[in-house]
This record gives structure tokens, sequence and C-alpha cells, in this order.
């Protein structure tokens, strides 16, 4: 039976990073500029939804952004209050910006007058006077994606996913979160095959809902391009106002499409790498050793200090070294 999410175990530190490759097994067949995307977790058992849908997260959404009206605990919950909170987010950032005399991606009169006209209709829709919820996926959104995308790598609750299309960076990620965060758990990279015409047909579902991939201009965000940084935007399956939030994991809507939909031997949509917590050290070193860094992914003077500090988490011990120490101490 066809399986749309295959998970690989990765025995040594080497291994995953010849999974990952763009010459190893799964990739080398792949055009340089291709549709797979990769993500890194320090934890295996990180499942993959965006900040602004996560319910551990839901605290931080509302201390960006305070509604006007005061809402019941049991209205928090649906769309129109969650698509209030996200806007009120991006209005706060852009004001902000402002003040403090910062660029704003792609800034115009119109971004500030729609920004502001779409939360006068979510309170209306709230209020019910008005039944049309503004969702994303609309065609005037796209102005709203840089702003978006600034957040996100701001440590903003948002409805991306962060992706980059190296394999390699997606590692450093995952092997520095687990060194930080793990507490001993394995460490995940996710690679997922984003070309739409594979996946949003098949989920049965209409254009303006799904898992859409979504690139950000580079120029105006140096860590972005630093990280070849790309995002997904997870889009609900119902828009209707007071219906519950969708928190799906884009693993489970992959593995919701059905095996009457691939030939058999179809490749998978997703693959899942997953590494001991011990190897994320010699993980770290032999990607520095390809020049991937924190000072690498973080252009700039902080980004060099961090790098510097990092190399305590450094493990240069490799299968081939610890055969050539024990070589070296047997007996002649």
């Amino acid at each position: 039976m066809y399986e749309p999410i295959e998970e690989i175990r990765c025995t040594s530190a080497e291994h995953l990073l010849a999974q990952l490759s763009t010459r190893g097994p799964h990739f080398r067949d792949v055009p340089p500029v291709a549709d797979w995307l990769f993500r890194g977790h320090g934890r295996a058992s990180y499942r993959l939804v965006p900040t602004a849908l996560r319910a551990e997260t839901s605290d931080d959404l509302e201390l960006f952004a305070e509604l006007p009206v005061e809402v019941p605990q049991e209205k928090r919950d649906t769309n129109v209050v969650q698509a209030w909170f996200e806007f009120s987010v991006l209005e706060k950032l852009l004001f902000d910006l402002d003040r403090y005399g910062l660029p704003i991606p792609l800034d115009s009169h119109t971004l500030r007058q729609k920004t502001k006209s779409k939360l006068i209709a979510f309170k209306s829709i709230y209020n019910g006077t008005n039944e049309k919820l503004p969702w994303w996926g609309v065609k005037d959104e796209s102005m709203f994606v840089p702003l978006i995308a600034l957040a996100q790598h701001s440590g903003l609750p948002t409805r991306l996913l962060d992706w980059t299309t190296s394999g390699f960076v997606a590692a450093y990620f995952a092997a520095r979160d687990n060194i930080k965060h793990g507490e001993g758990q394995d460490g995940v990279v996710w690679a997922f095959d984003s070309d739409s015409q594979r996946y949003d047909a098949k989920l049965a579902l209409s254009s303006d809902v799904g898992i859409r991939p979504i690139n950000a201009p580079r120029a105006s965000n140096p860590n972005l391009h630093a990280q070849d940084g790309t995002f997904t935007l997870f889009l609900p399956k119902s828009t209707k106002p007071f219906d519950a939030v969708d928190r799906t994991p884009l693993e489970d809507v992959i593995r919701g499409i059905g095996p009457q939909f691939f030939e058999m031997g179809s490749p998978p949509l997703m693959y899942r790498f997953v590494f001991a917590s011990s190897i994320a050290g010699q993980v770290l070193w032999l990607l520095a050793k390809e020049g991937i860094t924190y000072a690498r992914l973080f252009p700039g003077h902080l980004g060099v200090v961090e790098a510097m500090r990092e190399r305590r988490n450094w493990n240069p011990t490799t299968e081939k070294s610890e055969a050539r120490a024990s070589a070296s101490q047997s007996p002649k």
C-alpha cells in the first residue's frame, strides 16, 4: 500500500547528511531548482503546526494582539477571532516598524488601508453585520506575504511554517535545537515535496484552501536569504466565521491523502529523517566543515559571536575516528 510519508532512521551523522545530500539516494535525480523543502526539529515528536495555531502559543498571540471587544471563552477558538488576532499582530508590527523608522516590506498606502479594513471587517463579522470572512488565499493577500515573513522570522506567531531548500541547513537547525532543547530525545529533519500538482488536487480541496508554498522577497530579509528560506501557508478547510479553528498538522494533512490517488511505486510526499541525540554534536561538526554555522545563517556581528560559542557543542568524533583511536590503542 502507498505510504505518503516515509521514515528513515539515520544511524550516524554521516548517514544523516548522506540521506539529505543532493547527491544522495533521495534527491540526486531532482533538478537543481526543485520543489523539495526541508525543516529540522530538535524533537522528533514535534508536530508541523504553525506558531499562530499551536495551543501553547495562544497566550503569545493574545499578548501581541489585544481584541477591541470582550470575547467569551466559548468563542475564542473560532475562525473569525483567530483571523482577528493574526491580522492584529501584523497591524501592530507595521505600526511599530514605522514608528521606529524601520523599513516595511512592500510598504504602501494600500497595504496600510487593507490591514485596517480587514480588522474592521473581522469586527463586523463577529458582531453579525457581515458574513463573509476575508481569509488567506484571495487575490489581494499577496501584498501581506513579505510582512508576514518578516513577522515569522522575527519571532511573532503567524500561520507560516519556516522551511529551507537546503537539507543541510535543516539538519543544522535540527542538531542545534536538539542540543539546546531536545532533552535526550531523537531529532528529525522533514523533507516535503511542495509540488502542488502532486498533492493539492488529491486532497480534493478548493483553490483557496490547502498547504501553499510561499516565497517572500529575500533582498529585504538577510536571514531568509542566508538560510535559503521559504514558507508554507496553512489554509483551513473551512472559512466559516464561527467554525472551530483548524489546527491539523501538515503531516496529518498529507497522511489523509488516500492511496488510490497514487500509482504503485510513486515516491513519498514527505520523508522523515530521524537521528539520535548522541550524534547532534557530530552533525554540527560536519556541517561546520561545509561552512554551515550560526555565523553563515545569521549574518552579522552577533552571528559570529554566537558561532564562536557554538563550537563548544561540536563533537569531531565519528565512526572512522573512533576506529582509528581504537586501532592505535591495540597491542601490536
